[in-house]
């Protein structure tokens, strides 16, 4: 089954993932491993998906003092 039509936008940072959000009233996409199939089963029909998936900011490891954070599109 294919999911239902929706719009695509393609955020190239957080800012203008943001904006697009506040817009388009739609879902993040990241690498799409769990929203893809929820949509093809029809249990999700967002009217458009934000891909956060090249935003480099988010993917990554760092460290500010005794702290570590791990980005949230970073893959092992």
């Amino acid at each position: 089954m294919y999911p239902p039509k929706f719009e695509y936008y393609r955020a190239d940072s957080v800012r203008s993932a943001v904006a697009m959000m506040k817009e388009h009233d739609g879902k993040f996409l990241a690498g799409g491993q769990s929203l893809i199939p929820v949509m093809n089963l029809r249990l999700a029909d967002p009217s458009s998906l934000v891909d956060i998936g090249r935003i480099d900011f988010l993917k990554g490891l760092w460290q500010r003092g005794h702290v570590h954070y791990i980005g949230a599109l970073t893959t092992h």
